[in-house]
């Protein structure tokens, strides 16, 4: 790790001479940098075919690099602005064009659309996903928007993965929120798609933010709207399958109050089908297991939130929010299964039904301040936040030979976050970050059972527990960042201190471990000609065990499977390396990135033999995993009418699971690839499809089948395209199946798992207020987006 560290810094230090063109945009008015507007450049012989350019940074500035001596015309757009020309000549050193002023262009409703984003943008550290251009997703969640993500994947339980991992780190608006509860990846289907503006994935992420992310970071940004005035917008949108979602979001601004309010409820009906063939090989035991589930699903989920914001001065700013969420989930199960001998004679059935319920309540309170300093990109963060969750679920079971049981589950949640960031800049291109966080969680779970025995209920002490979960992490960061000539580079260092204790009530049984963990990062980016830029980057990443995966309590999923955590898990710890190339040109991009993640103490699920035929799976560390690959991601246009995006990725996944008796490596190559068409039709028609498929993937014990989607939007702008309805079809061709194997000396185990048939959605927006015609072309980023994704 050192030696890749010491060779980075020695790359850094060449530096190579080349001629730049470098200035700085700002608003006449306010004298306030402008950031996330286009610069080009053009050949005085040929105005209007660009050879280069830049955005500006969050402060304005830019920097054109590699430019031939000879003589341009450089402008400067930034929609609400009146564009800005400059004569220039260049003869064999660097322009330094200081601060260029631009003044706010008064006949906005007139201005041309620069450019419309594109459902899918890249650049060298960050993905983003503009979801107000997805029409497949409208009417959905955030659940349903990851299903069009590159690289992303969602299993039969909802569960998000980049890349083949998990342990992601969700934010909301560039912040943890507390509204997940329990189950952080609970957020993706808790927000509808219509609150969403964009998704940002970064897979390597820097010291700034926590270590707590193996598979990297997914950031939902929820829409905002920062003009002066009233504005907002309101949504309503139905399907099959008692599938309903409505939303309603309004904003004042005014001088330097900004007031903003929303509510959301999104409805809708599962009805998966699963299917489970189990042929057992141990002695007194059923030979083979035929077994079906029915489920009927109804998810309701309503959330809302309440904010305000206000600028002190000019250098201050201070933002207060709350939030709250009620989710309900109501599941009828039924459950036939067959009891076969090894020829496939029947030698009985039985059938179990099942009556689920869960309601949840959370609750998130956030106070964040904001100074800028008189010196340009110096800046302190402070952010606090208290998370509340409180969810109660309850599960009635019947089946035959009049066996009844009931269990109950409480589970109590509080999380809080204290948080300080600090920018120092140095000299020209360089700058120091540094910042500390604390983060502490408290987890009370309360999980009985009761059986029916002599006509009544009784309470089962073999399966009834109180587990308690504390967890604190004391973190803190230090980042040297800065630039030569074509080259840039980042090195960081983060500390993490983490305690944690837990203990079942029932048992007086405590488990404490406590660790110290530094996780190094660095990234060296050197910028090409013709819009081109490579990136390598290194960091260190730990994945800590979640409460369920440590409670040693057995929990029931139906008769004979049982699951239980493990209370002396170890966390994981992964090194991460990448090499990402981005090329841009007028018609589209392509960015191509090599993977490399190294993984010691993985932690598997495992399946065992308990009794007779009851299992029960539970987490285990296998010594190390091997995951490593290519993936390509591009964007083209052809002419005005159609917009293509695709990606494909390939990666191999090593399991070595041998200190857990599994003698085989797990060793699968496996691949996803993706593609969405986006039609642009005349009079504000648009229509969108998009298919995929994800090949097998290996598990510790078996294999994951794989999978195929197909998915269609159609939308239709009016009243000055304030107005949209819209229709999309979920699963076109009726492929989307998951499916898999698992395969141990005691027992082979195979299973499917299909979701609900081809579902149809239609819709209506509306936006009121707020920004004009004109302006849809505005590449700024809202709030609560990744800091410095172009950093270099």
């Amino acid at each position: 790790m050192w030696k890749t560290l010491v060779f980075i810094l020695s790359i850094v230090s060449i530096q190579l001479q080349a001629q730049q063109i470098k200035g700085k945009l700002l608003d006449k008015a306010n004298q306030q940098g402008v950031s996330f507007a286009n610069v080009f450049l053009y050949k005085s012989e040929d105005p209007e075919q660009s050879i280069g350019g830049a955005m500006t940074d969050e402060n304005g500035g830019f920097v054109i690099a590699k430019v031939a001596n000879g003589t341009y015309l450089l402008k400067a757009q930034m929609p609400g602005y009146k564009e800005v020309k400059k004569q220039i000549s260049v003869n064999g050193q660097d322009v330094l064009l200081g601060n260029i002023f631009l003044s706010a262009d008064n006949s906005i409703e007139e201005v041309e659309v620069v450019a419309e984003k594109e459902l899918v943008q890249t650049d060298i550290a960050t993905r983003t996903y503009n979801v107000s251009k997805d029409l497949i997703s409208k009417g959905g969640t955030a659940l349903d928007v990851m299903q069009n993500i590159p690289s992303v994947q969602v299993d039969e339980n909802n569960n998000i993965s980049l890349r083949g991992s998990s342990n992601l780190t969700i934010l909301v608006n560039g912040k943890q929120s507390g509204l997940a509860g329990s189950n952080p990846q609970a957020i993706f289907q808790r927000i509808p798609a219509s609150s969403i503006e964009r998704i940002e994935v970064i897979n390597n992420p820097s010291a700034k933010y926590d270590a707590a992310a193996t598979g990297g970071i997914i950031n939902i940004v929820l829409k905002t709207n920062n003009d002066d005035g009233l504005g907002g917008n309101i949504g309503f949108t139905l399907g099959t399958y008692d599938r309903y979602n409505s939303n309603f979001d309004i904003n004042y601004k005014k001088g330097k109050f900004n007031l903003y309010s929303g509510i959301s409820a999104n409805q809708g009906t599962r009805q998966p089908e699963i299917t489970l063939f189990r042929r057992n090989f141990l002695a007194n035991t059923t030979p083979i297991i035929d077994q079906k589930r029915y489920i009927n699903r109804l998810d309701q989920n309503l959330n809302g939130n309440i904010g305000l914001a206000y600028a002190i001065s000019s250098k201050d700013d201070i933002n207060f929010e709350f939030g709250f969420g009620f989710g309900k989930e109501e599941n009828s199960i039924r459950v036939p299964q067959k009891n076969k001998n090894a020829d496939g004679t029947l030698i009985d059935e039985n059938e179990r039904y099942s009556d689920e319920g869960e309601d949840a309540f959370n609750q998130n309170y956030a106070l964040n301040y904001t100074h800028r300093f008189a010196k340009p990109r110096q800046e302190l963060k402070l952010a606090s936040s208290l998370g509340l969750s409180d969810e109660k679920g309850e599960v009635i079971s019947i089946q035959t030979g009049d066996i009844r049981q009931n269990t109950f589950e409480n589970n109590a949640n509080q999380t809080i976050l204290l948080q300080a960031d600090y920018i120092q800049p140095l000299r020209e291109g360089w700058r120091v970050e540094t910042g500390y966080k604390s983060v502490f969680r408290n987890i009370d779970n309360d999980f009985n059972l009761e059986n029916w025995e002599n006509g009544t209920f009784l309470n089962d002490p073999n399966y009834s527990n109180q587990f308690r979960y504390d967890e604190k992490v004391y973190a803190g960061y230090a980042i040297l960042a800065g630039k030569f000539q074509k080259f840039g580079f980042e090195l960081g260092l983060r500390a993490e201190q983490t305690f944690t204790e837990s203990k079942l009530i029932n048992t007086n049984e405590i488990f404490n471990n406590d660790y110290l963990n530094f996780f190094p990062n660095a990234a060296l980016i050197y910028n090409l000609p013709k819009e081109q830029q490579i990136k390598l980057t290194y960091s260190q990443r730990i994945n800590r065990p979640d409460f369920r995966q440590l409670n040693p309590f057995t929990t029931f999923t139906n008769a004979v499977t049982l699951r239980s955590g493990n209370p002396v898990l170890r966390p994981e710890i992964t090194n991460a390396y990448e090499f990402a190339y981005i090329k841009d040109w007028n018609q589209g991009s392509i960015t191509g990135a090599a993977f490399y993640r190294e993984t010691n103490d993985v932690i598997q699920y495992l399946l065992t033999q308990v009794g007779g035929d009851t299992t029960k799976f539970s987490p285990s560390n296998a010594t190390s995993a091997q995951n490593y690959g290519l993936e390509l991601i591009g964007n083209y246009r052809v002419g005005k009418w159609l917009n293509l995006n695709g990606d494909f990725s390939i990666y191999r996944y090593i399991l070595n699971a041998q200190n857990l008796d599994i003698q085989d490596l797990s060793d699968i190559i496996t691949w996803n690839t993706r593609l969405n068409a986006m039609f642009n039709l005349p009079k504000s028609w648009k229509i969108q499809a998009m298919v995929s498929y994800r090949a097998p993937v290996a598990m510790a014990q078996g294999t994951r089948r794989e999978m195929f989607m197909s998915s269609l939007g159609i939308s239709k702008q009016f009243f000055k395209e304030r107005a949209t309805l819209n229709f999309r079809i979920m699963d076109v061709a009726r492929t989307m199946v998951w499916g898999g194997t698992l395969d141990t000396p005691d027992l082979y185990n195979e299973f499917t798992f299909r979701p609900n048939a081809r579902t149809y959605m239609i819709g209506l927006s509306y936006r009121f207020g707020g920004e004009k015609k004109g302006k849809k072309g505005d590449n700024k980023k809202g709030e609560g987006g990744f800091e410095g994704g172009g950093e270099f």
